[in-house]
């Protein structure tokens, strides 16, 4: 019998699957060696207030299980559909999901 830790991993497994609402991409952490990993990839629209208007945009994120992005820090590559992202900031949710701020820019490196 399976204990509740082990139903909740293999249901976060399932919700980020390339089959249900996820994509494959490639982690590639600073020095470490890079491995595929499931995401669900978000480019949310963002409305930015400045002084003198505002400037609209998407902010890019990728929904992973935290056990696939254990020690992900800020500059770690992830790379979506043969694109370069970079980690801009990391939040863990603390229930087993970890949301990337990501940036096309490698503002870190």
């Amino acid at each position: 019998m399976s204990t509740i830790q082990e139903r909740i991993a293999a249901d976060l497994s399932k919700f980020v699957s390339p089959t249900v609402f996820g994509k494959t991409a490639t982690y590639a952490p600073t020095g470490g060696t890079p491995s595929a990993i499931n995401i669900i990839y978000d480019k949310a629209y963002r409305p930015i207030d400045l002084v003198d208007g505002t400037f609209e945009g998407a902010q890019l994120s990728a929904l992973c299980r935290t056990t696939d992005v254990a020690t992900v820090k800020q500059g770690d590559l992830l790379v979506i559909g043969g694109i370069n992202h970079y980690v801009l900031h990391v939040h863990p949710d603390l229930e087993g999901m970890t949301r990337l701020i990501l940036s096309l820019d490698n503002i870190h490196g």
